[in-house]
């Protein structure tokens, strides 16, 4: 393994403070002589009419005509208000003179609206804030602000605005009476003079823009760098946050993480979290819009947080910062996740720190509240991945779509069941509803009581149907009988084919007196003397005179007596 390299940490961290003091002299401090400056602005005749609500200014009142260009033509992303302002001395390396350097109490992030001539400030962020240049003449005086600086600050623009409301002081001055008041040590402060300002004395107030090479997020870093250089000179290898610039010794075999099932994940998305969790000190993920980057990004971002890692996600793109982080906040509960850092208007660090530290001291009141707490969140995150297991196993096996299926059955069955339920309920009410019946209860009870009976003789009903059938089936055998004698008397009487009521129709008319009499002839010669004739040679054509049914039964009325006698005469013969 090569060795590791030897860092002077002190060196590098006095390097670094260098850097930051220049950007912060150069955004904070102004040199008095310098009205052209184009990141800027001497305000002119301006005394603020209150610390809270907007301010309306001209645009006369700018002094640098380059600033008021640029601010006019919208130039500025951020923009600050200072005031009011103390003179410090500062030795040109250069020309080996003193040069006088403006700079502001107080200072706050303002938006602008350009209007006809005019141009209103209004506040950008919550809160008026002490410059570090002059936290650093209050340490350099060795003067101790009292319950800290955002909470000494508060106070002097409450004590002042009292000021201003009971002896109508400008707001200017009644600062600075105010922390003459709480330290008269920085009475000398205040009291030294501006000399080399072209104009005469410049006004308390200014308006400026962040340069360049400079961001108004790197504004206090020279605090943190002295803080951290004396803890290196008491404690060299305490390097704090430098750390990350140490060499790491390389590990030879390649760690296999499996990322927790925090998001899902597909088998490439998987193995590229695996990576950039394990020891490869390179991982790239390239891709088309839409194929799963952000997603891949929210997994180890969630999977390093489980493990007590942190992880800098950084971007050229604001977007696409502002995308990851509102879904990893979906996953956020009492303490933060995420911190959102970048420029003013979108820089969540001071509140998330102070959320943070409001809860790190709720948690020093009751330490074994959140051991309780993490041990129920373990067993919660392990009870989690259990159901996902379980879920995943069900999936495969089919189950979810046959229970699917079952609901769909059950809720047609219970829709099914409503329907008929309100198909007899309006039968009900339309029984109900009509008119009843006379005598209907009486009624409806007679033939039930009617019908009780008649089920009580089905038996013995259906028993004499079976007698009654015996009895029809005697007398059709009776009836073939007849029949069949009738058949035979007719042969007997010498008539061809059967004889029937019909043979008496229109077809077979006789002349009633003449078919007597031939009758009785054929009777007696067939009885009395066996001899047979032919009936045809007594057929006339005079018995084709009946033209209708109506003919022959009326014949047959006059022939009752007639036959009667024949049937008599034959009855004596068969005797």
């Amino acid at each position: 393994m090569a060795e590791l390299r030897a860092v002077d940490w002190l060196k590098l961290t006095r390097f670094h403070k260098e850097i930051a003091e220049r950007g912060e002299r150069g955004f904070f401090s102004k040199r008095t002589d310098d009205d052209a400056a184009d990141n800027w602005s001497f305000l002119v005749d301006f005394n603020p009419p209150n610390m809270a609500d907007s301010w309306k200014i001209h645009t006369d009142q700018l002094v640098s005509q380059p600033f008021k260009g640029k601010l006019l033509g919208n130039a500025f992303d951020t923009l600050f208000v200072g005031g009011p302002a103390f003179c410090t001395p500062k030795k040109n390396e250069k020309t080996g003179t003193w040069d006088e350097y403006w700079n502001p109490i107080f200072y706050r992030q303002v938006a602008h609206n350009n209007n006809e001539g005019h141009i209103e400030l209004y506040p950008d962020s919550a809160r008026w804030n002490l410059s570090p240049v002059f936290v650093n003449e209050v340490d350099r005086l060795q003067i101790t602000l009292e319950n800290g600086i955002e909470k000494f600050a508060d106070e002097v623009i409450e004590q002042a605005a009292s000021l201003v409301s009971s002896s109508q002081a400008p707001w200017s001055g009644a600062i600075i009476e105010v922390f003459c008041r709480k330290s008269p040590d920085l009475k000398n402060l205040f009291q030294r003079a501006f000399k080399k300002y072209p104009s005469g004395a410049p006004t308390s107030w200014a308006v400026f823009a962040p340069l360049a090479e400079f961001s108004p997020l790197t504004r206090h870093l020279i605090k943190d760098y002295e803080r951290l250089e004396t803890q290196i000179l008491a404690e060299p290898k305490r390097v704090g946050g430098l750390v990350c610039l140490q060499d790491q010794p390389r590990e030879k075999t390649k760690s296999k993480i499996k990322p927790n099932p925090l998001i899902p994940l597909n088998s490439r998305q998987e193995r590229a979290v695996a990576s950039m969790l394990g020891n490869d000190a390179v991982t790239v993920v390239s891709g088309p819009p839409g194929c799963g980057k952000s997603q891949v990004v929210l997994s180890l971002l969630l999977n390093a947080w489980a493990e007590g890692k942190s992880v800098l996600f950084a971007s050229n793109n604001n977007k696409a910062v502002d995308v990851v982080l509102d879904r990893l906040l979906k996953f956020e509960s009492d303490f933060p996740i995420a911190i959102r850092a970048g420029n003013m208007k979108v820089n969540k660090v001071g509140e998330t720190l102070r959320r943070i530290m409001n809860m790190c001291s709720d948690a020093e009141d009751d330490i074994s509240s959140i051991k309780g707490k993490l041990t129920r969140t373990k067993k919660k995150v392990l009870e989690l991945e259990q159901k996902v297991t379980a879920l995943r196993k069900a999936i495969d096996s089919g189950l979810p779509a046959r229970i699917s299926e079952t609901i769909k059955l059950i809720l047609l069955t219970i829709s099914e069941e409503e329907t008929l339920e309100t198909e007899i309920s309006d039968k009900k009410k339309s029984i109900n509803s009509e008119k009843p019946v006379k005598g209907s209860l009486k009624a409806l009870l007679e033939e039930a009581e009617a019908l009780r009976k008649w089920w009580e003789k089905l038996d013995e009903t259906r028993n004499a149907s079976l007698i009654d059938q015996s009895k029809l089936d005697s007398l059709h055998n009776d009836l073939t009988l007849l029949e069949g004698r009738k058949d035979k008397m007719i042969t007997d009487f010498g008539i061809d084919g059967p004889f029937t009521p019909n043979t008496l129709k229109t077809n077979y008319p006789l002349k009633l007196s003449n078919w007597q009499k031939e009758a009785l002839d054929i009777l007696k010669n067939k009885v009395l003397s066996g001899n047979s004739r032919d009936p045809s040679e007594y057929w006339s054509n005079e018995f084709n005179e009946w033209q209708k049914p109506e003919d022959v039964s009326a014949e047959i009325k006059n022939t009752e007596n007639p036959r009667t006698t024949v049937q008599n005469y034959l009855i004596q013969k068969r005797k």
